[in-house]
């Protein structure tokens, strides 16, 4: 099994540990982003 690992900047770390600690949640924005079928064969190229 392969490990994985990533790194969380500390200055991200350090908001979410204010607001944990002020408010017991974190609120975080949304992407927007949405998820459609793809077309078969492809209709265009990149």
């Amino acid at each position: 099994m392969a490990a994985r690992g990533f790194a969380i900047p500390i200055n991200m770390a350090k908001n979410i540990m204010h607001s944990l600690i002020g408010t017991g949640q974190v609120t975080r924005g949304w992407l927007g982003v949405a998820i459609q079928p793809r077309a078969y064969p492809p209709t265009h190229t990149m």
